[in-house]
């Protein structure tokens, strides 16, 4: 059986709850990003807990968190 690759499953561990609905009331898709973003998490691959809501918004690069604009 072949290895899940930790970040990929990262990854998909925060889109998948964005990308799973059909369809959102008018700010749910914002509340949902908000949420993610206030959790703490373990990210394969680095020292950093956290992500942004534009992280989030923007998605996760192959290699982890997006980075950083501002």
């Amino acid at each position: 059986m072949n290895q899940i690759d930790p970040q990929a499953l990262f990854r998909f561990s925060i889109q998948g709850p964005l990308i799973s609905q059909r369809q959102l009331p008018q700010g749910e898709l914002q509340k949902i990003r908000r949420e993610l973003a206030a959790r703490e998490y373990v990210i394969p691959g680095t020292d950093q807990r956290s992500l942004g809501e534009k992280t989030i918004e923007g998605g996760i690069t192959a290699t982890g968190p997006a980075a950083s604009t501002d």
